[in-house]
């Protein structure tokens, strides 16, 4: 594995980190830490934010303080939660390992994890056989 590909393979940390990610860092800091493609997108989105996207990879900034609020994984990214939810994992090979909870009017077919708090993971539809799509990981009050 080369250092261009390392940062796929981060372990997924809730309310914390993506790999050497952490959330609450500065702009600036991720900057210096990637080693991938990326463009940077200033302004206004999803109740503005600052934002940094790679291929498989995707950081949210608070709009004033330019600090790490989010951060977002999908496609060919390869690390896990727990050594066990990643990219592609489908729902109901999770049944009997871990508990979560489905909001079915979510239409963003999102869901969290009880006692984990600053993670969330969505798929295209709620279907347990349906692959998980994204993993955001975010600031949790109280984690920090």
């Amino acid at each position: 594995m080369d250092a261009m590909s390392s940062y796929l393979y981060g372990d997924i940390i809730p309310g914390l980190s993506v790999g050497d990610f952490k959330i609450g860092c500065s702009m600036e800091e991720v900057l210096n830490k990637v080693s991938f493609e990326y463009h940077v997108e200033f302004g206004v989105h999803e109740g503005r934010a600052h934002i940094i996207e790679g291929d498989c990879i995707k950081f949210f900034f608070d709009f004033e303080t330019k600090n790490l609020v989010q951060i977002t994984v999908f496609s060919d990214y390869k690390g896990k939660f727990q050594n066990l939810i990643g990219i592609g994992t489908v729902l109901s090979e999770l049944k009997d390992v871990v508990i979560y909870e489905v909001d079915e009017e979510d239409m963003d077919c999102s869901i969290e994890f009880p006692g984990y708090n600053g993670i969330r993971i969505n798929t295209e539809k709620w279907d347990d056989d349906t692959p998980i799509k994204f993993i955001s990981v975010y600031e949790s009050k109280g984690m920090r």
